[in-house]
C-alpha cells in the first residue's frame, strides 16, 4: 500500500512518553520531501504538559492539552484529518495501558482517522491491544536490543547508526527504478553523483546489497542513501574507469573469534547475548560481572558464544583495576534498562580511566536510558535513537524493511572494515574506486570513518580523491551470515 498522496502532511503525536521530546524534534528536523513529494506541514502533539514545558514554544508544532486517551481531546487535536499518527506511551506510568486506551479512543467515530492514515504504535508487541486494523506496531526494546548487540561488535558502529537512522544527515529513500530498468544493481552503483544505491524494493519486499547481477525491473524501486530526495542527480553515461592500481589485492581477515564483557546486567541482557551469538564466530566468549554472573545458569546454551561470570561490580573502581582488559575486546555497560537510568554513562569515565591506565583502547558501549540524552556523546548508545527511528517509520512505514534488515542477521548488515581490504593505503583514490573494490567482494560501500574523528562520512563525494590510513574504516553493507 502507498501512503501520503498529499504534499503537506498533518502529523499527530499522542501519548505521555517522556521520549516524545525526541520524536517531535526529529519530526521537526525532517528536511525536504520525506516520502515521494510529501513534506511535513504541521505537527500536533497531545503529549502532556511536562513535555510541552521541556520543548517550549516551537515553530511547526501545536500542543493540545488534555488526556490523550479521551476521544474528545483527540478530536480537538485533529485526529480525523491527520495524515500520520504516532502513539507513544513508552516509559509513562502504565504506558501499555495508556497505549491500549488511546488505540480504542481512535476507534470512536469522533476521533477515527482516515482509512489511509498510517498509525504507528510503540510498546510491547504482545501487549499492544486490539483495534486499529493495519496499525504498525513497533517494540522499542526489541529494536534497541538488536542495535545494542550490533554496536557492541564494532567500534564506531553506533556513530554510523546515528547518522543513518535519523533525519540528521543522509536518509534512506525509495526511488522509482524505471530510469535504470534492465540494468544490473552493479551498474546502478555508479549511476548517481550524490546518492548511494543500497538495495532494491520489489513487490513490497526490500533486499539490501542484492546480488550484483540482479536486474532492476520497471516496477522496482531503488533504495538509496541521499541527503535529500529532491536533490538526487544522475551521473553522465560515461565516467572515468576505476583506478586499478589503487585497488588492494590483499586484506585483513575480519572473521575471527570475539570476546565481550558485560559490566552490569539488566532484563534485556539475555536477548542482547542471544543476538550477539547469531553474529559471532565459533568459540567466541562473553563475560558477565556482578549480579548477572548469577543469572547465567538460567540461560540457554548458545551455539557460538560461551558464557562466564566474574565476581565484582562495575561500580567498584578497585574491581575495574583487576580486570584483564586484554582478553575482552568489546565492553558493554548496559545500565538498568529503566526509564531515566544514566548509570552506564556515569561509570563511563571510570572505565575509560581503567583502560587508559593500562594502555588499552577497547570497543566500549555505554547504554543510556535517559530521555533527552545527547546522541553525540562518545561511546554512548542512547535509547533516544530508537525514537528517532520511530519518527521515520511513522512518516514512511515501508522503511521497516530497511531497518529490520540492517539490525538483524537475515540479509545484509552494516560493517566497518579495514581500508586496506579495498584500496592501497596512503594513495589518493576516489570513492568510485572504493565502490568498485567493494562490488568485487559482493559488498556495497556507503562511506568511511576516519580514525580519531567522531562523525562518519556517509554518501561521500564520489569524485573527490582521499588518502586513507591503516586505522581508517570503510562502511559497507555485506552479508556475513
Amino acid at each position: 500500500m502507498r501512503y501520503h498522496q498529499k504534499k503537506d502532511l498533518a502529523v499527530l503525536v499522542a501519548g505521555s512518553s517522556p521520549f516524545n521530546d525526541t520524536v517531535i524534534l526529529e519530526l521537526l528536523g525532517a528536511k525536504g520531501p520525506v516520502y515521494g513529494n510529501s513534506r511535513i506541514g504541521s505537527v500536533t502533539a497531545v503529549v502532556g504538559e511536562a513535555t510541552e514545558r521541556r520543548l517550549g514554544p516551537r515553530k511547526g508544532v501545536s500542543f493540545v492539552r488534555g488526556d490523550p486517551t479521551d476521544p474528545a481531546v483527540l478530536e480537538k487535536a485533529g485526529a480525523r484529518a491527520a495524515d500520520v499518527i504516532l502513539v507513544n506511551s513508552y516509559g509513562a506510568d502504565d504506558g501499555e495501558g495508556e497505549t491500549r486506551t488511546i488505540r480504542q479512543a481512535l476507534l470512536e467515530p469522533r476521533a477515527r482517522p482516515k482509512k489511509d492514515a498510517p498509525i504507528t504504535v510503540t510498546g510491547r508487541q504482545d501487549e499492544a491491544g486490539a483495534g486499529n486494523e493495519g496499525a504498525f506496531l513497533h517494540c522499542v526494546e526489541d529494536i534497541f536490543t538488536r542495535i545494542i548487540a550490533q554496536s557492541a561488535r564494532q567500534r564506531g558502529l553506533a556513530r554510523v547508526y546515528r547518522e543513518l537512522l535519523s533525519f540528521h544527515g543522509n536518509d534512506f529513500y525509495f526511488l522509482p527504478g524505471r530510469a535504470l530498468s534492465g540494468t544490473t544493481f552493479s551498474r546502478s552503483l555508479r549511476a548517481f553523483a550524490n546518492a548511494c544505491p543500497v538495495g532494491i524494493r520489489r513487490s513490497g519486499k526490500t533486499t539490501l546489497n542484492p546480488p550484483m547481477t540482479e536486474e532492476i525491473g520497471p516496477d522496482d524501486e531503488l533504495v538509496i542513501l541521499a541527503h535529500s530526495l529532491s536533490d538526487v542527480m544522475m551521473n553522465p553515461a560515461i565516467l572515468p574507469v576505476p583506478d586499478e592500481s589503487s585497488i588492494s589485492r590483499e586484506g585483513i581477515s575480519t572473521m575471527k573469534q570475539e570476546s565481550y564483557l558485560f559490566l552490569g546486567w539488566n532484563r534485556l541482557c539475555p536477548g542482547i547475548l542471544g543476538e550477539i551469538n547469531k553474529y559471532s564466530h565459533k568459540d567466541s566468549i562473553a563475560g558477565v560481572t556482578g549480579e548477572g554472573a548469577g543469572e547465567l545458569g538460567g540461560l540457554p546454551r548458545f551455539e557460538n558464544l560461551s558464557l562466564t561470570g566474574l565476581a565484582g561490580s562495575c561500580a567498584d573502581d578497585g574491581f575495574l583495576d583487576t580486570i584483564p582488559w586484554e582478553y575482552w575486546e568489546n565492553l558493554v555497560i548496559p545500565g538498568t534498562a529503566e526509564n531515566g537510568d544514566g548509570s552506564a554513562v556515569e561509570r563511563l569515565s571510570a572505565v575509560r580511566t581503567a583502560l587508559a591506565t593500562r594502555g588499552f583502547v577497547n570497543n566500549l558501549t555505554a547504554v543510556s536510558w535517559k530521555p533527552g540524552e545527547e546522541d553525540g556523546l562518545e561511546d554512548v548508545l542512547p535509547v533516544t535513537l530508537v525514537f528517532r527511528i520511530l519518527a521515520q517509520l511513522a512518516l514512511n512505514p515501508e522503511l521497516s524493511g530497511v531497518i529490520n534488515e540492517i539490525t538483524s542477521p537475515v540479509g545484509a548488515e552494516i560493517y566497518l572494515k579495514p581500508v586496506e581490504n579495498y584500496v592501497v593505503l596512503d594513495k589518493p583514490c576516489d570513492f568510485y574506486t572504493i565502490l568498485e573494490s567493494a562490488k568485487r567482494k559482493g559488498e556495497t560501500a556507503i562511506g568511511y570513518i576516519r580514525n580519531g574523528e567522531t562523525a562518519p562520512v556517509i554518501n561521500p563525494s564520489k569524485a573527490a580523491k582521499e588518502r586513507f590510513g591503516h586505522f581508517d574504516r570503510i562502511v559497507v553493507l555485506a552479508d556475513e551470515n
